[in-house]
């Protein structure tokens, strides 16, 4: 089924109060913590929770900040995947009910440093923090996986290397194929 991406809109095209919040949530306190790995995560924890109520709060009072990008072209989810996402899976995944979109959008695909096309799933895929989210997205937005750039360059090869490194479990790798068994076919393009 076909699923027709919603227009983006730049930030500076936003009234002036949606403005101020959109550039608000970019830079929320919880941005300034960073992501621990040693265990020490409560104080990390604590902003990933305010900034989901705070993302919650805005985005359902203005839908169109999850359409939004800034002039780096970057999205909310985006933004959150990169500077948050070790500790804000409800975030996320509310980032990708709003809009689904913005996991494949133009707006979000960066050329990674071997020349692949890299969009905000495949981050999701490669990293131990977005652990279980494929299989979440796949189970709710299938069509994302039939998308171009998941076809040529798909998020699940990243996820296995994840495993491979131990940083994603079996059970996740083994729940995303039981609900795309096709993926266990597909693999990256070549890029020279």
């Amino acid at each position: 089924m076909a699923h027709d991406a919603p227009e983006a809109i730049l930030d500076t095209a936003l009234p002036p109060e949606l403005l101020l919040a959109f550039r608000a949530i970019f830079s929320h306190p919880a941005f300034d913590f960073p992501n621990c790995w040693n265990g020490d995560n409560e104080p990390a924890e604590a902003a990933a929770v305010l900034l989901y109520q705070d993302i919650k709060n805005e985005l359902s009072a203005h839908p169109i900040l999850a359409r939004t990008i800034n002039a780096n072209g970057q999205t909310l989810l985006e933004k959150v995947i990169v500077a948050r996402a070790s500790a804000c899976r409800d975030t996320l995944q509310f980032l990708i009910e709003t809009n689904p979109h913005a996991l494949i959008w133009e707006h979000g695909v960066r050329r990674h440093r071997r020349g692949k096309l890299i969009a905000p799933i495949h981050r999701l895929g490669e990293s131990f923090w977005g652990e279980g989210l494929l299989p979440w997205i796949m189970e709710k937005y299938p069509w994302v996986f039939q998308h171009q750039l998941c076809q040529e360059n798909p998020p699940h090869v990243a996820m296995v290397r994840s495993w491979v490194y131990n940083r994603c479990d079996l059970e996740t790798v083994r729940s995303f194929y039981e609900l795309y068994p096709q993926g266990l076919r597909e693999k990256e393009s070549n890029f020279d």
